[in-house]
């Protein structure tokens, strides 16, 4: 295995899902690649271009702050990425553009309430990714 991708949103259960990665990539002197997907307002125009300029901007920016802590110990590669779209088709689309290995996420981002009316983006990546996918809780 020797490119993880790692998907991030800040929550306990990706800082969690981030810790396991370091374990597996230490061991197997792997890659890491932290994705945070950004779900886009509706805009138009020129809007929406200045818009998703400075989404990405702020998006990569917000990746590497969200863990840098958690990565100070890890002595392996590691690198950012941001996509703008919806989570689990962004994090399928990446993985299999960028040639992963696995995808390392956690159980549960979203609160009880957005997870029913949206779905589980875990358990849309697992179903649907052609990826290994490795769900930590």
């Amino acid at each position: 295995m020797k490119k993880i991708l790692v998907p991030i949103d800040g929550s306990d259960s990706a800082k969690r899902a981030l810790d396991e990665a370091k374990k597996i990539a230490q061991c197997m002197n792997s890659e890491i690649m932290i994705l945070n997907v950004i779900t886009p307002i509706p805009t138009f125009g020129n809007a929406r271009v200045q818009f998703m300029e400075e989404v990405q901007s702020l998006g990569k920016i917000n990746s590497t702050e969200l863990f840098k802590n958690a990565l100070d110990d890890f002595t392996g590669k590691v690198d950012t990425k941001t996509r703008i779209g919806n989570p689990a088709d962004e994090i399928i689309l990446e993985a299999e553009e960028g040639g992963y290995d696995a995808i390392i996420m956690g159980s549960r981002g979203q609160g009880t309430f957005a997870r029913t009316l949206l779905g589980s983006v875990s358990n849309k990546v697992l179903h649907h990714s052609n990826v290994s996918v490795f769900i930590v809780k």
